[in-house]
C-alpha cells in the first residue's frame, strides 16, 4: 500500500487512501472476577487530517474460568462505561459483540482461550491524539465470572506457561 504525500497535503488525498498504519501488539496478562467491563488493551494514534476514518481492528485473547461467552466494546478517550464507538456494543451499552469470542479447549483440561477478532470505522473529526481502548466482560449477569487477559485459564497444567499475543492495528484511511 503507498501511502500518498504530495506537499505533505493529506486533506487533497483521493478516497480510500492509506494515510498512515499503526500496530500495537501486548502479551500483557492480569485476573478478573467481576462482570463489570475491564479494560483489556489501550494505545494511542494520532491523525494526520480531522476529516479521515480510522479502521481499528485486531484481535483480544482471554481464558475463562468456566467458559463464558465474552463480549468487547471499543472506547475511543475513555470517560465512562458507555462511552464506546458505535457498532461495538448494543445501544444501551449491553454486553454484545461484533465477533464473538471462539473458545480454543484443545490444550488439555481447563485450559481455555478464547479470541475475538474485531474491526470499527471510528469517524473521528480531529487531529488530535486520541487513547482508544478494548474492555472486555463475560455476557451474563448470574455472578462474577473470572477471565484471564492473554493467557488460558489454567496456564500451569502439562508443565508450559504461555501468553497469547493480542493486537490493535489502526489504518487511517482518506475520505477525499
Amino acid at each position: 500500500m503507498a501511502l500518498y504525500h504530495a506537499s505533505d497535503n493529506w486533506g487533497e488525498a483521493p478516497a480510500g487512501t492509506i494515510i498512515q498504519f499503526h500496530q500495537y501488539a501486548s502479551d500483557n496478562n492480569s485476573t478478573h472476577t467481576s462482570n463489570g467491563w475491564n479494560l483489556h488493551m489501550q494505545e494511542n494514534f494520532t491523525p494526520k487530517v480531522q476529516t479521515s476514518k480510522i479502521l481499528i481492528m485486531g484481535q483480544a485473547f482471554v481464558g475463562t474460568e468456566t467458559n463464558e461467552d465474552m463480549a468487547l466494546q471499543l472506547h475511543a478517550n475513555d470517560t465512562g462505561d458507555n462511552n464506546y464507538i458505535s457498532g461495538s456494543a448494543h445501544a444501551s451499552g449491553g454486553r454484545n459483540c461484533l465477533s464473538k469470542f471462539t473458545q480454543y479447549d484443545d490444550f488439555s483440561s481447563g485450559d481455555r482461550l478464547a479470541a475475538c477478532h474485531y474491526q470499527f470505522w471510528h469517524d473521528h473529526n480531529t487531529t488530535s491524539q486520541i487513547t482508544y481502548g478494548i474492555y472486555v466482560s463475560p455476557r451474563t449477569d448470574s455472578g462474577n465470572k473470572s477471565w484471564r487477559r492473554n493467557e488460558p485459564w489454567n496456564t500451569n497444567s502439562s508443565g508450559y506457561n504461555f501468553h497469547a499475543l493480542s493486537i490493535m492495528t489502526f489504518l487511517e484511511v482518506s475520505t477525499g
